[in-house]
């Protein structure tokens, strides 16, 4: 999915994070997700990859300072 939470309204957003959670989780589906919302990437995913031109820069799997992380690597 391409920036999937992107130009909906909250409430479809929560929505669809709801979806995407219970795909992964009861269906043993992987689902790849490319967007610039870290909230929610750091909510519904179990492991991030960060690429820069191509390169991955960072590959982690989410826990809760995975945000933190992320907000600090990006602010740089």
């Amino acid at each position: 999915m391409d920036e999937p939470f992107a130009n909906l309204y909250p409430t479809s957003q929560i929505r669809l994070k709801n979806i995407i959670k219970k795909l992964t989780e009861n269906n043993g589906v992987t689902v790849l997700i490319s967007s610039h919302d870290l909230t929610y990437v750091t909510d519904v995913c179990e492991r991030i990859v960060v690429l820069d031109k191509g390169n991955i820069v960072k590959d982690i799997v989410t826990s809760t300072e995975t945000l933190k992380e992320l907000e600090g690597y990006f602010s740089i």
